[in-house]
């Protein structure tokens, strides 16, 4: 079973696996650590909180490519084997949470691909809408 791990600055990561548990309750293998809100030792907490999981397949979702959180992940990638992903937002969280397969790094990389496809301007896309129905009012 894949087990989630998101670690994020301050409290997005908490926000995430709140919204996910409002979906889905039974959620047991979302996990998550409230970056530098308690203390700064990030590593510490992390090791710790990775310790004391459930085995299984790990994805750790982290907000930030080049901050700490993401950096301090990708150095424990050389120690303990799991996939890490980082830009971390709701979508990507749901869809990998409702997978029923190993995630891998590829099937990662397709979701990353989906999540970035639920990040749009509606301003823009409403426009193009309305664009759309003049055009077609006046081939009628």
């Amino acid at each position: 079973m894949n087990q989630f791990l998101i670690a994020t600055h301050s409290t997005l990561a908490e926000g995430l696996a709140n919204a996910i548990h409002f979906f889905n309750s039974d959620a047991a293998n979302i996990h998550y650590i409230n970056a530098y809100v308690e203390d700064n030792e990030f590593e510490k907490a992390l090791r710790a909180k990775l310790a004391a999981m459930e085995p299984g397949n790990l994805v750790i979702l982290t907000d930030l490519a080049g901050g700490s959180v993401n950096q301090i992940a990708a150095k424990l990638m050389r120690e303990i084997p799991f996939v890490l992903v980082t830009g971390v937002n709701f979508p990507l969280v749901l869809e990998m949470v409702y997978q029923s397969e190993d995630i891998t790094p590829e099937l990662a990389a397709q979701i990353v691909e989906r999540a970035r496809a639920e990040m749009m301007c509606m301003n823009t896309l409403n426009a193009e809408a309305e664009e759309a129905d003049l055009t077609e009012d006046d081939e009628l």
